[in-house]
């Protein structure tokens, strides 16, 4: 009985060293590491800068200073469209804007100005235009109040060749716009 006690006794510390050195050979023999890769929608951040300087009267033949620029003050280049309008469509017909179509292109289909470069981030536009003048055919009587809104968008230019595949694309994607 001694010898197979005996033989009981190694068996169960052979069971016994197995069993606690297991997760240490375990953890010897594997290897493991955890790679995070965060994907992130791009962001797009402008900021429209307008510089007025609005005239004491309106009058005819007056000019007056209206400077506007785009300005990407996000981490990402993009395509930038802006669109002026005026409250007044009389008065529309009597002012003259120095749109500026060097830098962009007018699209008569929905009333943007389509800056043609890429705006990188950091950067500003040129003007889109910068004074406004009012015709010298206008009588004081028919001169009224009015506004002109600047609206802009951007549209990050990660993959697009330029701005008219990069406008069509968002065109055909968000058809609500």
């Amino acid at each position: 009985m001694s010898n197979k006690k005996k033989l009981y006794e190694i068996l169960f510390i052979i069971i016994f060293i197995l069993l606690i050195s297991f997760p240490v050979i375990s953890a010897y023999l594997s290897d493991a590491d955890i790679a995070e890769n965060k994907l992130t929608v791009g962001g797009n951040r402008i900021e429209l800068i307008e510089d007025f300087q609005s005239p004491k009267e309106l009058l005819p033949g007056i000019s007056f200073t209206k400077n506007v620029r785009v300005e990407n003050v996000g981490p990402n280049d993009c395509y930038i469209r802006i669109k002026a309008v005026f409250t007044d469509s009389d008065m529309e017909k009597y002012c003259t804007v120095d749109f500026n179509t060097t830098d962009y292109v007018y699209n008569s289909e929905n009333g943007f100005y389509y800056y043609k470069e890429i705006l990188k981030s950091g950067e500003t536009t040129p003007s889109l235009f910068t004074t406004v003048s009012l015709s010298d055919s206008i009588t004081v009587e028919e001169i009224k109040d009015f506004d002109i809104l600047v609206y802009t968008e951007s549209y990050q230019s990660g993959g697009f060749t330029d701005y008219v595949s990069a406008w069509e694309y968002y065109a055909r994607n968000n058809p609500n716009k």
